[in-house]
């Protein structure tokens, strides 16, 4: 029986076997990989879906209901960068001494709406390009673009009226510029950090429904008999409602039975 710790090590080899071959795979190379595991479509299909969640293609594989959409979401992401960057540098201001006002205003708290707008404006080159500098982190540049234009929102927001506070107005622009750029930071490795985790827990639940029914079948071989939910729970240290969720989403066809000698 493969281990959960085997197979987590596992998709790892996998991914890494990926980054060094351009982020592609073949459904075959990663069967090769499971060669000796006797997995249903069902559990393959969450493996493939696996990998495209760490940005992976996988050559071969069609999910359900359509065709795999990886390359052309990616083409498609970099059109919507290169639009991006040609707006945003067609209306980034060249008047630093309007800009210098329009932050005096801001701080002060007297600004208008047309202030804050020429600001926000005047930083989406510095949003650009922190959103490249991170894109390599398994997260869409323009997934990273929209995050850090809240930044910048919500930057604007705060240093309304600051100059009441500890903001130092020494240097206007400067000073902005070092909020703005902490600010858009923030954002956007605290986004990243958030799609982590969230591709993590879906390794971890993927792991532990291939240990399930793995334990199902080995249970059954073992006990002559249906494993109960019980027992399930009590081979694989999880939980019984948890594992029912698991068995209800997963997609995998995993029996439990009452606890009675019902097979032979």
């Amino acid at each position: 029986m493969i281990e959960k710790e085997q197979f987590i090590n596992l998709l790892k080899d996998i991914l890494d076997i990926a980054k060094t071959n351009g982020n592609t795979i073949t459904t075959e190379d990663i069967k090769k990989c499971f060669k000796d595991r006797e997995f249903s479509k069902e559990q393959f299909d969450a493996i493939y879906d696996y990998m495209s969640k760490n940005n992976i293609t996988v050559k071969g594989y069609i999910p359900p209901g359509g065709i795999y959409e990886d390359s052309v979401e990616t083409e498609k992401s970099s059109h919507r960068m290169g639009m991006y960057k040609k707006s945003a540098m067609e209306i980034v201001p060249e008047d630093k001494e309007r800009l210098k006002e329009a932050s005096k205003r801001l701080i002060s708290g007297d600004v208008d709406v047309s202030d804050k707008e020429y600001i926000i404006h005047s930083y989406l080159p510095l949003v650009i390009n922190m959103s490249v500098r991170y894109a390599n982190r398994g997260v869409a540049s323009d997934e990273l673009i929209q995050e850090g234009n809240l930044a910048l929102v919500t930057a604007v927001t705060e240093l309304s009226g600051a100059a009441g506070d500890s903001f130092n107005t020494g240097n206007i622009l400067e000073a902005c510029e070092k909020y703005f750029r902490d600010k858009v930071r923030e954002y956007i490795v605290k986004y990243i950090d958030r799609e982590s985790k969230s591709d993590s827990e879906f390794s971890a639940a993927v792991a532990k429904a291939s240990l399930i029914y793995e334990a199902s079948k080995h249970l059954a071989e073992e006990l002559g008999r249906v494993a109960s939910l019980n027992e399930l729970s009590e081979y694989t240290h999880i939980a019984e409602d948890e594992i029912e969720d698991i068995i209800r989403f997963s997609g995998y066809t995993i029996s439990t039975g009452d606890g009675k000698e019902n097979i032979t």
